[in-house]
């Protein structure tokens, strides 16, 4: 099921021993572990909940992500997309889900994705430290903080279509972002008229429920 997972890169000043990186793990599983069980989950395992990693396994780990099928998005998706790790076993990710969903049309997948798309909501997906990116990366500046009046205007939904377009299918999500970035607003007219929806006027009805 849905459950909590982070990754986070620390950067000390020195490299740490054994004995105060066994102090360290003591000290953030406490932290980590209260805020887990205050947002209503049960207590982290206590060896697999949180793990800390020397740096100088960052090789193996970025093999690792590689053959785990993130592809071309590498470590940044490993890191940033916290909610879309390859799952274990017989689970799968959000990614896999979105695909079942456009394969199949099961309506468990639908509710899954309509139940995880309310909890992400305003989620955060990267986070620095206070004054972190601003001593280490001054000259840097992320496409999130680029200046929108630069930017190639392409269409715009409201609220309520939005809604009405992830309800209705819910791999618009990431299909309609990615017909803009290929091919502007014609790509993303070919999208909405592919199951002829009227840019101006949401209909009024609810959106069909797909088979189970």
């Amino acid at each position: 099921g849905w459950h909590p997972h982070l990754h986070t890169l620390l950067f000390t000043r020195h490299p740490l021993s054994k004995a105060q990186i066994d102090v360290l793990l003591q000290f953030l599983y406490g932290r980590w572990s209260d805020v887990v069980v205050a947002a209503g989950y049960r207590p982290p395992h206590s060896e697999h909940g949180l793990v800390i990693s020397r740096g100088e396994s960052a090789g193996d780990y970025i093999s690792k992500i590689c053959h785990q099928g993130l592809g071309h998005q590498g470590l940044a998706a490993e890191i940033s997309q916290a909610g879309s790790k390859k799952g274990r076993l017989a689970s799968r990710t959000v990614p896999q889900i979105i695909d079942d969903w456009g394969d199949y049309r099961r309506e468990s997948d639908r509710l899954l994705l309509l139940e995880w798309l309310t909890g992400m909501r305003g989620a955060r997906h990267l986070t620095w430290s206070k004054g972190f990116r601003t001593q280490y990366l001054p000259t840097e500046q992320p496409a999130q903080d680029s200046d929108p009046s630069t930017a190639e205007f392409v269409c715009q939904f409201t609220g309520q279509q939005t809604d009405f377009l992830i309800q209705y299918d819910p791999t618009l999500r990431w299909r309609i972002p990615e017909a803009a970035k290929k091919h502007g607003r014609p790509g993303v007219m070919a999208e909405l008229a592919s199951f002829n929806f009227d840019c101006q006027n949401v209909p009024a009805r609810s959106p069909p429920q797909a088979a189970a």
